[in-house]
């Protein structure tokens, strides 16, 4: 790029699409400081504001715009009878930001070729006849401005498609849960199998042939057996495995009737916002009742677009006190290596599973309710899901140590206790439904 034009407006810092038809432009400029150029299609006009409109999320036009302008030159505002358009000064030569049938288009200059548009168009060379517009003297009748009724009204549709799409994906992992209890009736009846035939098994050996009754004709078959138990010990596992399975799948019918339920509703208030006949504070109080989270705008510094994803999943016990669940092996090496030595860890004990913890004060004790909710959670999240009782251990994080070269989640215990959990499904399920983002 040349050498900054002292009559240029300013250099582009930001590119905005708040609405389908607008297009804020952030520019600074060393004597005027920082300021925003709003230009809109639809009606065709600009202007000059101190701040910048909001609306929605960059879609690709939008996307295409910011890799273009950003750090280009506002060159001027210009107008031709009714029609508006912004000259700007980029890399590769002038091009101009003007509307098209409503929307706005930027085309290069003078050629008119189109380098940014929301639908496909053609070459149109500009016309002669623009004449430079001083901003400050616009018509307040000509300003373009965002109707806060639909701003908030486009605000609280984005609260509804993002909090759908978190119940969708919510409702696909519990009945992917559910679906895990189609196991259960082939787990029973191998055990029933191997229990019968425990006389044929004899120590040492991985496999036992037993005769199926099940199938029609009766015939024989060969069970794999796990190398570390006996044929009995095997058959004990299987039993246990089935009775979790079904168990999950109670707790699992009904939170999915639950989740199914706040879709519903969610679904429903979504089509009313769309509809636009009913008034929009009843709107977003209904959206308060049915718990929808209003998005979080990022910090400023902060990473734009998603947030960053966190290694865990957390959720709110007695008290309202946070418990961090880890959501895979590697995670659980960042959940725990990065919690404080005072902070409370937990896993079940002799089974794979999740790292838990949950967050203290310096020479806080964990009051046993929460104890009993994060150790509930942590039998959750394990391969001892469902049964009666499951042994967790805990200990202040001070005392769990990665070794070097240890599998992923794998890590090594010193002072830990052991809590006998009785499993509570009513406990269980009030956790479920207190996740957090």
């Amino acid at each position: 790029m040349s050498e900054r034009d002292e009559a240029a407006l300013g250099r582009v810092q930001r590119v905005d699409g708040p609405t389908a038809a607008l297009v804020a432009l952030t520019i600074y400029d060393r004597e005027q400081g920082k300021r925003v150029l709003v230009f809109s299609a639809a009606p065709e006009a600009a202007e000059l504001r101190a701040d910048r409109p909001r609306g929605a999320a960059a879609d690709g036009f939008v996307r295409r715009l910011r890799k273009l302008l950003v750090g280009a030159e506002v060159a001027a505002v210009e107008r031709r009878g009714p029609a508006w358009r912004v000259r700007l000064r980029l890399r590769s030569g002038e091009a101009s930001l003007e509307a098209d049938e409503g929307a706005p288009v930027l085309r290069s200059l003078p050629e008119g070729k189109p380098l940014a548009g929301r639908r496909k168009l053609r070459t149109r060379a500009a016309e002669p006849g623009w004449e430079p517009v001083e901003l400050g003297a616009l018509a307040p009748s000509e300003r373009p401005r965002l109707d806060p009724a639909a701003e908030g009204r486009r605000a609280l549709r984005r609260d509804l498609v993002a909090h759908r799409k978190r119940l969708k994906r919510k409702l696909a992992a519990i009945r992917k849960d559910g679906a895990r209890a189609e196991q259960a009736p082939g787990l029973r009846h191998e055990a029933e199998l191997i229990t019968a035939h425990l006389h044929r098994w004899r120590p040492g050996e991985t496999t036992l042939r037993v005769l199926d009754w099940g199938r029609e004709p009766a015939e024989e078959r060969e069970l794999a057996l796990d190398p570390r138990r006996t044929a009995a010990e095997d058959a004990e596992r299987r039993f246990a495995r089935a009775k979790r399975l079904e168990r999950g799948a109670e707790i699992a019918a009904e939170r999915e009737a639950k989740t199914a339920a706040e879709l519903a509703r969610v679904e429903g208030l979504l089509a009313r916002v769309d509809a636009g006949e009913e008034a929009l504070e009843e709107l977003r109080e209904e959206a308060r009742t049915a718990a929808v989270p209003k998005r979080q705008r990022p910090r400023r510094g902060g990473a734009r677009g998603a947030s960053e994803r966190k290694p865990f999943r957390r959720f709110l016990g007695h008290g309202d006190a946070a418990i961090l669940v880890g959501r895979s092996a590697a995670d659980n090496d960042a959940l725990t290596l990065s919690a404080r030595p005072h902070h409370l860890w937990l896993h079940a004990r002799g089974v794979r599973g999740t790292h838990v913890i949950v967050p203290l004060n310096r020479g806080q004790s964990c009051p046993p309710e929460l104890l009993v909710d994060a150790a509930t959670l942590a039998a959750h999240f394990s391969e001892a899901r469902g049964e009666a009782s499951v042994e967790v251990q805990h200990t202040p994080r001070r005392y769990v140590h990665k070794r070097k070269g240890a599998a992923a989640g794998a890590v090594t215990v010193e002072r830990e206790k052991t809590l006998l959990l009785q499993l509570e499904p009513e406990r269980l399920a009030w956790l479920l439904e207190r996740e957090r983002d």
